[in-house]
């Protein structure tokens, strides 16, 4: 059960890329994951829900989220909202 819920905004570099098969490639190296989808507006929304993913499992780890190296680079603006604590 989730008791509460942090909102929270992120800056993570996406790189874009077509794929070779069709489709694009989205990679988020500060995360150390990436995503594809067949138009670049499907692989963007992908890449948001890469994000929340990582910064989930980060959460349930107890870890400290990674900060972008590069924040100046072109990056997605989203907004994540996440517990802050889970009940077993």
């Amino acid at each position: 059960m989730i008791s509460c819920v942090m909102r929270l905004s992120s800056y993570y570099r996406v790189e874009i890329e077509p794929a070779e098969e069709g489709g694009f490639i989205a990679h988020i190296p500060a995360l150390g994951c990436a995503t594809q989808g067949e138009t670049y507006q499907q692989t963007v929304e992908m890449a948001e829900e890469c994000i929340r993913s990582a910064l989930l499992g980060y959460l349930e780890r107890g870890e400290s989220f990674p900060t972008e190296s590069n924040p100046t680079y072109p990056s997605i603006a989203i907004r994540v909202e996440l517990p802050t604590s889970t009940e077993s």
